[in-house]
């Protein structure tokens, strides 16, 4: 199984694992690590979370910069890095913004795409062999329910 992973899960990685937004994401990071699915991650995403992470001041006040690379880092060691699109995508997403991260799904064969977006996942179920689950979802999804 395939998963690709959006900048908002990306986000919530660096959070500390104690925070409600971070808990679904720690898990699915645990799953990662035992590479349970291959994950892939778009370069785009990662330029994405790392201008979210270093830009927004609550971010830039409560997370160190050392920490935001080393999770990065270690997401881009476990993962399959998607090179950046040479092209713009075509439109498939209400946020035109989204549209890079459902054509590296097509592209590179996702079976599924993990994020917290709306506009996201609003489109599971219109894109043939691509399901778009949160990130608390993913471990019953690879289980059949029984994490």
């Amino acid at each position: 199984m395939n998963a690709l992973i959006d900048a908002n899960v990306l986000v919530s990685a660096v959070l500390p694992e104690r925070s409600p937004s971070a808990g679904a994401v720690h898990q699915l990071l645990r799953i990662v690590a035992e590479r349970r699915f291959t994950l892939r991650l778009a370069a785009e995403s990662v330029d994405e979370a790392r201008g979210t992470l270093t830009t927004k001041p609550w971010f830039v006040k409560n997370i160190t910069p050392d920490r935001i690379e080393r999770i990065i880092h270690r997401l881009q060691t476990l993962a399959i890095m998607l090179p950046s699109l040479a092209y713009t995508p075509p439109r498939r997403c209400r946020d035109r913004k989204d549209d890079y991260l459902l054509e590296q799904a097509i592209r590179f064969r996702a079976d599924i795409l993990v994020t917290g977006d709306e506009d996201l996942l609003a489109i599971d179920g219109t894109i043939e062999g691509l399901r778009v689950l949160k990130p608390r979802a993913l471990p019953d999804e690879l289980t059949g329910g029984a994490t």
